[in-house]
């Protein structure tokens, strides 16, 4: 398993976004303030969303996990964004199907085989149903990611 820590500085609760466009973007740009990600990882992000949508139906929410190759990705981040009301995004099993989103980890990692790590972190993560009621009732950054980094010590140890 990979050592990964969740941040603060790249979660957002209480989002109102109009579209999915909407939020990747704003994700996308906490990563590139942060020096993530290159200034154009959005459109990556949108343009990868077009061919292989990300959108998933878990037991404990509907979440997507929208990302892109970007040369310029420094380091291992996921940028969280938990929505105020859901918006659609094309089911990553069929395309033409829109799911309602209420949570989103946009992934900006850095190598193949990390990211193939955390996919499977996170494919764990989404199947505790009580671990994503917890996530949605939970309004501090900080609760969060303790909240998700002590599930990820579980799943190491």
């Amino acid at each position: 398993m990979m050592n990964y820590k969740f941040i603060p500085e790249l979660v957002e609760t209480n989002i109102s976004a109009k579209n999915k466009e909407e939020v990747i973007r704003f994700l996308a740009k906490k990563l590139a303030d942060r020096k993530c990600v290159s200034s154009h990882y959005s459109e990556l992000v949108l343009q990868r969303e077009k061919e292989y949508p990300t959108g998933l139906i878990t037991k404990g929410a509907v979440i997507a996990i929208p990302h892109a190759f970007d040369p310029e990705t420094k380091g291992n981040n996921i940028a969280i964004g938990i929505l105020k009301t859901p918006v659609g995004f094309k089911h990553m099993e069929d395309i033409d199907e829109t799911v309602p989103v209420k949570i989103v980890f946009m992934l900006a990692i850095n190598g193949s085989h990390e990211h193939m790590e955390m996919l499977k972190i996170l494919m764990q993560l989404v199947r505790d149903e009580e671990l994503f009621k917890k996530l949605q009732s939970i309004s501090s950054k900080n609760e969060i990611c303790k909240l998700l980094n002590e599930y990820i010590e579980t799943l190491e140890s």
